[in-house]
């Protein structure tokens, strides 16, 4: 084989392992993953929630919230403030797995007359993820992951996710790592 050859099978092998990883709207995964969003979004009002806030290092701290259908873990809310930004990560889980994440980053406005505007927040970015093998990947519109990211989501969602089941409390600052 020629290299031009062993170069234009690497990048047909490429981008159909692309398009594989991208989970289709009409995708039995996807429509699976997005039902189970969408009725844990639906009956939000009628789960079981608790919340607790914890020390992050950075200025404004995080929160979490989870929310369970009878005694099972479907959807875990993190927030962590820094001082003009709020990171919100919405994990999804069936049966104990991660199915779905939805990332958003919203800034503050400041003004030098009244500081930060806490009430008036501004998206910076707003994606949907589903999770296809052991990775993640964007929906719709949203932003691709890299690498880094996509692998942080899914450690903090575990991490998450076992310490809810062992009621221990969450350490802010190894979810900073």
């Amino acid at each position: 084989m020629t290299l031009l050859t062993l170069t234009q099978l690497f990048l047909a092998l490429a981008f159909a392992n692309a398009y594989a990883e991208k989970p289709r709207e009409t995708s039995p995964q996807f429509s699976e993953a997005k039902s189970i969003v969408n009725r844990i979004d639906r009956d939000l009002r009628s789960l079981n929630s608790s919340s607790q806030t914890f020390v992050t290092g950075t200025d404004r701290g995080g929160r979490i919230t989870i929310y369970r259908q009878d005694s099972r873990v479907v959807r875990i809310d993190l927030t962590v403030g820094f001082s003009n930004t709020d990171r919100s990560d919405t994990f999804y889980y069936s049966m104990g797995n991660l199915i779905f994440v939805k990332s958003k980053k919203v800034r503050y406005p400041y003004s030098e007359s009244k500081g930060f505007d806490f009430k008036k927040p501004e998206a910076v970015f707003e994606s949907r993820y589903c999770v296809v093998g052991h990775g993640l990947a964007s929906v719709g519109k949203s932003e691709n992951l890299d690498a880094a990211t996509a692998s942080g989501l899914i450690r903090d969602a575990g991490y998450l996710m076992r310490a809810v089941e062992n009621n221990q409390r969450i350490d802010g600052e190894r979810l900073m790592k």
